[in-house]
């Protein structure tokens, strides 16, 4: 199953302006019935509180730090016979092919994840209506792109002193094929710069970790802080058609150790028009961690205490494609790194923490804490960070995210019941009464204003909160937005399956099955649900409105769909349970 769909952006945005739609225009219907009594106005010397200003976004800025002090850099020595050669280093989760030419990784797959999911048909709205799906055998997700061959990620450019290791230097290597099993492995490199001067750089990988070190060593010199400096370059390409890039946030992203930074892609774009070349980044300094994220993996630079990074992003493509919407388009930052005295205490450069891997919660944290902010759960992360924890604990028992959801929509749906129940209970008394307000309508059926009076006074009589039935709605809106979060940005939830024709529950169900259900489920419940306040045309709108949200979910992760279908079906059983306890 392809993840590309760029018509799930729209949909959402669609059905969240229906929902709220439907529910704002309930309460607005029957505002008009019984309006509120006008409050006394104010004194005149009160005046309104003038608004707090917006966060400011990052500044354009000179990439990177300032220059360093002019010198006639030095090249490195040549290595008779040295040719470019790449090797393996292979763990239980990773596999990193490394190349010699700028001692740089040029692919890092990881291998407990796939890229794509297969599912033989494939059932949409468009002609042709089924589609078959060639077998294709799903590769490991790598998070370095093979486009970046040439210049791959952790390429830097090196300058100490009076020398400099450009980024394509050749490096010295056994080149042999690395195992990582039984402990901390490390992979060498080393350029020699000079006759006695020579940098060495080290890779230390572990088995069971996804955080990986490097280490810049020298020898032979003694470093001027001053004009010393390593570079980094990480690039990364964002593909705009990708569905869930245009949910969720890809792109570069960092920490300064007080605040999380998105360097947008729209604000990229925009700072590549400059005028001034030297201002056609997003720069930021003291930077804890940095690199770029996407949906579910990220790579990050992590800096030591001593010796903070600064930062710098930018649009990296060729200038004709940016104003294409539907172009893939390469960005890139830059990470500058002087050295700290811890670094040098270790006759090293820097000293640096990698991670490249999933975003799973727990990993992010034993690594960094602050890495755990780059799970972008958006407003609703003090919702969907319980409902991730919970879904994930009760996966531990059932061994299975879809039965996982079904159970915590359950308990959600009881817990919620008493409210529910009130909401009910509300819209069932105003059935009882609809007689009552049908004969205050034909007695006074050109006024208005004393049909609204007559009928608020019949509801304080009865005591009847005629919102009460609002309230249902209310509580599920944000617990179903935080589930939609938690399906598009939980790596736990990533490709799992549920049973038979649902490969993927954080993708879209390929049989359309579960639309169907969901609205025959919320049919039902419409169904059910007393409309003694409606007048029959907007009764008549309602009933409609399951096939309208069919047609506006059918795209929508199956997960999604699972939970909403679950919590209707539940929603019926306590409406027939409302409805003979009211008899």
């Amino acid at each position: 199953m392809q993840e590309k769909d760029p018509v799930l952006e729209k949909n959402f945005i669609i059905f969240m302006v229906l929902v709220m739609a439907c529910l704002f225009g309930w309460m607005w219907y029957m505002g008009k019935m019984h309006p509120p009594k006008k409050p006394a106005p104010p004194p005149a010397t009160a005046s309104p509180k003038a608004p707090e200003p917006a966060a400011p976004a990052p500044q354009i800025t000179q990439p990177g730090p300032q220059a360093l002090p002019p010198a006639a850099p030095a090249t490195p020595l040549p290595a008779p016979g040295l040719e470019e050669k790449t090797f393996e280093v292979t763990s239980p989760l990773y596999r990193v092919i490394f190349t010699n030419r700028g001692a740089a990784p040029i692919s890092w797959e990881l291998l407990e994840f796939k890229d794509q999911v297969y599912y033989p048909i494939e059932v949409n709205l468009k002609w042709p209506p089924i589609k078959r799906i060639e077998k294709f055998p799903p590769r490991q997700v790598n998070l370095i792109d093979p486009a970046f061959r040439a210049r791959p990620p952790l390429r830097a450019k090196i300058r100490v002193n009076g020398y400099e290791a450009p980024e394509g230097a050749l490096w010295q290597t056994e080149g042999k094929d690395v195992s990582v099993k039984d402990g901390p492995t490390p992979v060498i490199f080393t350029l020699a710069l000079a006759p006695g001067v020579s940098l060495k750089k080290i890779y230390t990988f572990y088995p069971d970790k996804y955080r990986a070190e490097l280490k810049i060593e020298y020898s032979g010199l003694d470093p001027d802080p001053k004009q010393t400096e390593v570079d980094f370059f990480l690039n990364y390409l964002f593909e705009p058609l990708n569905r869930l890039s245009r949910i969720n946030f890809h792109g570069p992203i960092l920490h300064t150790g007080k605040k999380l930074v998105k360097f947008t892609i729209k604000d990229l774009d925009k700072s590549f028009y400059s005028p001034d070349p030297n201002q056609r980044a997003l720069t930021e300094p003291v930077v804890d961690w940095a690199g770029f994220t996407d949906s579910y993996f990220l790579t990050a630079l992590l800096s030591t205490p001593d010796a903070p990074m600064t930062a710098s992003a930018y649009y990296a493509g060729p200038p004709e494609i940016l104003g294409s919407k539907d172009a893939t388009k390469e960005y890139a930052i830059s990470i500058a790194c002087r050295p700290g005295a811890s670094a040098l205490s270790h006759h090293a450069l820097t000293e640096l923490e990698l991670y490249l891997g999933p975003k799973e919660k727990d990993r992010l944290e034993k690594t960094r804490n602050t890495l755990g902010l780059a799970i972008d759960y958006g407003m609703w992360a003090p919702i969907a960070i319980p409902l991730m924890y919970c879904l994930v604990y009760t996966n531990k028992v059932v061994k299975n995210f879809g039965w996982s959801i079904v159970i915590l929509t359950i308990v959600l749906r009881m817990a919620m019941f008493p409210l529910t129940r009130k909401g009910q209970q509300s819209m069932k008394e105003m059935q009882k009464i609809q007689p009552e307000m049908a004969k205050i309508r034909k007695q006074y059926p050109n006024d208005k204003m004393k049909q609204q009076e007559e009928i608020y006074a019949l509801q304080r009589k009865y005591k009847i909160n005629p919102l009460g039935g609002c309230l249902p709605m209310l509580v599920q809106i944000p617990i179903f937005f935080a589930f939609y979060k938690v399906l598009l940005v939980s790596i736990e939830l990533r490709h799992a399956p549920w049973i038979l024709w649902i490969p993927d529950l954080s993708s879209r169900d390929p049989l359309l099955i579960l639309p169907v259900f969901m609205g025959a489920s919320q049919f039902l419940m419409q169904k059910l649900t007393p409309t003694a306040s409606m007048d029959p045309t907007q009764a008549k709108m309602m009933m409609i409105m399951p096939l309208v949200f069919v047609f506006i979910m059918v795209y929508f992760p199956s997960g999604l769909l699972l939970y909403w279908t679950v919590s209707n079906l539940i929603g019926v059983g306590q409406q027939i349970y409302v409805n003979k306890t009211m008899k």
